[in-house]
């Protein structure tokens, strides 16, 4: 997947607006300091491996280069910094794991340095100011890693399909109104796995179930597969579910399977798993885990988990367990959802009903950018819009998270929200949380399908000259 070509747009400081673009990233080889941000599975980690490759730089993992001593190396060339947001654990202070990055960079002179991020970790104009202390030319530019491109789609297409066309595979996501999460590699990759049993999912949700239940079917030992006693597919899921909720909550990075003991961020896979051993065994042996040394174990991708992991504990939730102590794993002191964990969360939502208000109360920014909300209802999706809008207000600087290329936004606009998205860009702006209301609807009309009857209100917006330069 490396050889696809992606773009990227920048964002002015403290604004959601763009300096032209697109630009291919390796146009900016040159420059001091940039952070590149996307959504989860957006290719973030392979487009940084594949630019320190080829311009002879440094590729670490945020964790590696925060806990690690400082390397000769790191001084003289560009460090790619992957992966801040997975060292965001949040609980007291979100901005922790970015001033041991400052601090490290300043101890090695302020070498050229790029650092990805996920979106919803990213703390707008104060993560960007701070950075530029520790750049080497004082400032810092921000890109967005763009969706992939009808030929990026294609490329990755060519190289997984097998029995169809990679224009027709298109053309039939396309007809089925899923177009969306061809933009994204991995769900695309995930949507490719989930149709070649034939049949289309419908949503994100139902992609990650059908290629979740693809994965531990496929199994790296050909002897379990051959196994009388195999557990079936529903045994499986809820084991790799326990699996990836421990992993996800202790912080773990994966499983090690010495039988004497943990090998420093792995750890014993029979420490917590709260069931079936047997299934949760077999489970370690399909492709939802990957080798990632001697004897350890780690999931294939870190939304693969947070998808099981969310689908797990949802499952607890219906069989008694109340909302409010599984919340009480995944909040901290502030009573704020745990940086590293909102994608647990946003999944929680997207497949538990009973959660969803006390997950938006949380985390409104992570349940509407990390899982699935196409399956709330108009009621819901209101009241995420006004927890969203209040976010914004109290948090100054992450109003680039909701640029109109946001895919995420478009689930918000369905045909059903018409009546609601009237109400809210009716209300005046001269209250901030409105305002924000009225912004965060606009782009999600900019970015998903028509809602119709609005060309009357949206047009008043225009025409009245009270109204806030931005909205209008």
């Amino acid at each position: 997947m490396s050889s696809v070509s992606r773009t990227c747009t920048e964002f002015k400081a403290g604004s959601a607006s763009v300096h032209g673009g697109p630009f291919r990233l390796d146009e900016f080889r040159d420059v001091g300091a940039y952070v590149l941000l996307g959504a989860p599975g957006a290719g973030k980690t392979t487009l940084f491996e594949r630019e320190a490759n080829e311009t002879g730089g440094v590729f670490e993992s945020a964790r590696d280069f925060i806990t690690l001593s400082p390397r000769p190396e790191w001084k003289e060339k560009v460090l790619f910094i992957d992966a801040l947001d997975e060292q965001r654990t949040g609980s007291s202070d979100p901005r922790a794991s970015l001033d041991r990055i400052r601090s490290k960079l300043d101890q090695l002179g302020k070498p050229r340095f790029r650092i990805s991020c996920r979106d919803a970790d990213w703390l707008g104009t104060s993560d960007r100011d701070h950075l530029k202390r520790v750049s080497p030319d004082g400032s810092v530019r921000v890109f967005h890693l763009d969706p992939l491109d009808q030929d990026g789609v294609l490329g990755i297409l060519e190289e997984l399909l097998v029995t169809r066309a990679p224009e027709q595979f298109v053309s039939e996501a396309r007809d089925r109104g899923i177009e969306r999460l061809l933009e994204n590699p991995l769900t695309l990759k995930l949507l490719a796995r989930a149709t070649e049993s034939g049949g289309w999912p419908r949503s994100r949700t139902e992609t990650f179930q059908r290629a979740c239940t693809r994965l531990v079917q496929e199994h790296n030992d050909e002897q379990s597969v051959k196994s009388a006693d195999r557990p079936g597919e529903a045994a499986l899921l809820e084991a790799a579910g326990d699996l990836c909720a421990m992993l996800l909550l202790t912080g773990a990075e994966g499983f090690s399977l010495s039988p004497a003991e943990s090998l420093g961020r792995f750890i014993r896979w029979t420490a917590g798993v709260a069931r079936d051993r047997g299934a949760a065994a077999r489970s370690l042996q399909s492709r939802v885990f990957e080798s990632v040394g001697t004897h350890r174990l780690a999931p294939v991708h870190r939304h693969v988990a947070e998808y099981l992991a969310g689908r797990y504990l949802a499952a607890e939730v219906s069989t008694g367990t109340p909302v409010s102590r599984v919340l009480a794993l995944v909040t901290g002191y502030d009573g704020h959802v745990v940086s590293a964990l909102q994608g647990i969360t946003a999944w929680l939502a997207a497949h538990c009903k009973e959660s969803r208000v006390s997950v938006m109360r949380r985390d409104p920014v992570g349940t509407l950018l990390y899982g699935d909300i196409s399956g709330f209802s108009c009621v819901e999706k209101t009241l995420l819009v006004r927890a969203v809008a209040r976010h914004l207000e109290r948090h100054t600087g992450l109003e680039e998270l909701f640029h109109s290329r946001n895919p995420r936004l478009a689930d918000l606009a369905s045909p059903g929200m018409a009546d609601s998205f009237r109400d809210l860009l009716g209300r005046s702006d001269t209250d901030s949380t409105d305002r924000w209301a009225i912004f965060l609807v606009l782009r999600a009309l900019q970015a998903g399908p028509e809602v119709p009857g609005l060309a009357d209100v949206a047009l008043s917006l225009v025409r009245e000259k009270r109204r806030n330069q931005r909205v209008r």
